[in-house]
């Protein structure tokens, strides 16, 4: 039977490491018909790890009967998750949060008697327990820990998590109730790993303590390794947005040069991360709650939050940033999950901030060094974040430890980073590029910068000069057995790594790998194992599907529904 361990550097799956790249789509709120497209567009955003909330109140809509069909079919989706190559996480809860009613919880609960909900409450853990094990016989036999074949892709459930911000002081609460939870979830057949997200209010025994925010991600990692030495650094909620409300302006948008740059502290501090959401969809009905900070203040319907992915599954302007790096997070994982982070050198705070009297600390930028057996790199923050909307290229020197000096280029991104001494297969070592790598695949290297900018990359010990195009052309160069493609910042995100090819000015690629475009814009498709380099022209044979033609329709008024 398959084993899963973990240590301060990462999960371990049959002893080898992997790297969790993690967003949440929440399956509730995506109608069954959409999931896989929905699914898939997470991977063409360079997630390997999807991770869904299970909503109680969806499940059992009525004391003892359950429904795991049709939209609430959770076993289909995380199949289709496992089908795409990607793992799964289920936040099973029971409070689960989100903006659902209740937090998930079925409303019937509130008929029990003497029940104190998300507590050391006799009733409340009577249903709790039976819910778990209904859910517990749906996805038993999805875990990667399961005995049988089925491999990756049928078994893709890495890890579960208890509960959801449980902040209560109350030491003693907390072993019995979350404790008490934990048991219910073995018994049950969950043998995954079980982490939390209670920012270390409580902490379990045999948990992974994880943690949930958005300010100083790399300091927050850096004091999770402090205080979990033996675990894995774990952002289970990094959110991408915040919940509308009824009758208010919409919440402040978050810039995605601002998303990918806490990316970039999470993984600088050695840890890994899980966006909040990916993809929210709709809180269809009345199925959204109110706010859990204002007291008058109902959700909305709309669950978009300007996560990457938005509603209607169109791409939001974070969209491309997020994806940069997580692509790379995703395709240099290994590199990541073998990094030596126990010992962290003293660097400057990548964020520069008010000192008192007057004084502000910094500007310029901040360095922070990752390193391991695996590989090396290091990811250069502009202390001043707001700099990337200016688009204006910065620039800084990294001093190397043989004395040697990379200059490196920041533009419409305030987080840069560089690869040091990696193994791409084969003969070929990237001893360093100064580009910020997107990801190799075969023969074939991925980099981008400003547009304009210059970069180096050395491969086997041989630097060559690469100017970063300002148009939508691709630098494609052969280089030591290895060829190099340079975008700038804007084509990236029209640049897609499949397990075949790279394929540059295209919208994505669909589930076969092939590309689907813009019409009327050129591509080029660089082969992965030989280099390769086609010019695709401006008409090509796959392009998205013709929208369905739409017969008669008629408006359902809600008079009748609201009135009861």
């Amino acid at each position: 039977m398959p084993t899963m361990t973990y240590d301060g550097r990462s999960f371990l799956l049959d002893g080898r490491r992997f790297w969790i790249v993690s967003g949440s789509i929440h399956y509730a709120r995506v109608p069954a018909e959409l999931w896989a497209d929905r699914i898939h567009a997470a991977r063409l955003a360079g997630l390997n790890t999807i991770e869904t909330p299970v909503f109680w109140a969806r499940h059992e809509p009525r004391p003892g009967q359950f429904d795991f069909e049709g939209d609430n079919d959770l076993r289909r989706f995380v199949e289709l998750v496992g089908q795409a190559g990607l793992r799964c996480i289920l936040r099973v809860g029971p409070f689960v949060g989100s903006g659902f009613d209740l937090g998930g919880l079925p409303p019937h609960l509130l008929a029990l008697k003497n029940v104190d909900l998300r507590t050391h409450n006799a009733p409340f853990l009577d249903a709790a327990s039976k819910f778990i094990g209904a859910l517990a016989d749906q996805v038993r036999d999805l875990q990667a820990t399961a005995p049988g074949a089925g491999g990756d892709e049928g078994k893709p459930i890495i890890l579960i998590q208890n509960e959801t911000a449980w902040s209560c002081g109350k030491d003693t609460l907390a072993a019995q109730y979350l404790g008490e939870l934990g048991r219910y979830l073995r018994e049950a057949g969950f043998s995954v790993p079980v982490v939390n997200a209670n920012n270390l209010w409580q902490s379990v025994e045999g948990e992974v303590d994880a943690w949930s925010g958005t300010e100083d991600l790399l300091a927050a990692m850096r004091q999770l390794g402090t205080v979990a030495p033996g675990q894995p650094r774990l952002v289970m909620s990094l959110p991408t947005g915040t919940l509308d409300v009824w009758g208010r302006a919409p919440q402040a948008r978050t810039p995605g040069h601002l998303l990918q740059r806490r990316m970039g502290e999470v993984l600088a501090g050695g840890g890994q991360f899980n966006l909040t959401p990916f993809h929210g969809g709709t809180n269809f009905g009345f199925t959204a709650g109110r706010h859990p900070e204002i007291a008058d203040a109902y959700i909305a319907s709309s669950n978009d939050r300007w996560a990457p992915l938005g509603e209607t599954g169109g791409i939001n302007p974070c969209f491309g940033p997020m994806r940069r790096l997580a692509t790379f997070a995703s395709r240099f994982a290994r590199t990541l999950a073998h990094a030596e982070i126990e010992s962290a050198p003293v660097i400057a705070a990548p964020n520069a901030r008010a000192m008192g009297g007057g004084t502000v600390d910094g500007g310029g930028f901040a360095v922070a060094a990752v390193r391991g057996s695996h590989g090396s790199g290091a990811f250069v923050f502009d202390r001043d974040p707001m700099a990337a909307e200016s688009g204006t290229i910065r620039t800084m020197e990294l001093l190397l430890g043989d004395g040697s000096s990379l200059p490196v280029a920041l533009g419409k991104q305030s987080v840069g980073w560089v690869t040091l001494d990696i193994h791409m297969g084969g003969r070929s070592v990237l001893n360093y590029s100064t580009l910020n790598c997107l990801g190799y695949q075969g023969t074939v290297l991925v980099c981008f910068g400003p547009a304009g900018a210059p970069g180096v990359v050395s491969i086997n010990g041989a630097p060559i000069d690469l100017d970063v195009p300002t148009g939508d052309a691709p630098l494609v160069q052969e280089h030591e057995g290895t060829t190099i493609v340079v975008v700038n910042e804007d084509t990236a995100d029209r640049t897609f790594i499949t397990d075949e090819a790279v394929f540059v000015g295209v919208d994505a690629t669909d589930s076969a790998g092939q590309p689907i475009g813009a019409k009327g814009r050129d591509a080029t498709r660089i082969d992965a194992a030989t280099g390769a380099s086609k010019h695709l022209g401006a008409d090509r044979s796959a392009s998205r599907a013709t929208p369905p033609t739409i017969d008669d329709w008629a408006l359902a008024q809600m008079g009748e529904y609201t009135g009861g």
